[in-house]
């Protein structure tokens, strides 16, 4: 029950976490690219659609907004994202035991398994 429960509440900040992506890098692309126009004109566009506009003009607005998307996405998962632990540690096999010695200094010298 409990992978469940961390299992949703995974996916649900990955959904977040999208969302988020597209909200900024769209509002990045209307500071980029309509920062000149008036709210009036932007509530005109808003309310009456895009019926008439030709597909390019929406290609080419998903292309510029692609990258800053996928930056931002990356920005935002890095965090908890988990990344596989190194060891840093030489394991030797002395007399049928193994024994780990640290590389650097400020963790365990020695660990006998």
């Amino acid at each position: 029950m409990d992978n469940k429960h961390r299992l949703k509440k995974g996916i649900l900040a990955i959904v977040i976490i999208v969302i988020a992506s597209i909200i900024l890098s769209f509002s990045l692309y209307i500071k980029n690219y309509f920062s000149d126009q008036t709210v009036d004109e932007m509530v005109f566009y808003l309310f009456n659609g895009v019926g008439g506009t030709s597909k390019d003009v929406i290609l080419t607005g998903i292309q510029k907004s692609l990258f800053p998307f996928f930056m931002i996405l990356l920005a935002l998962l890095l965090p908890i994202c988990r990344f596989k632990d190194r060891i840093n540690m030489i394991e030797m096999n002395v007399n049928h035991k193994k024994l780990h010695f640290s590389i650097f200094p400020n963790k365990t010298l020695y660990r006998g398994c």
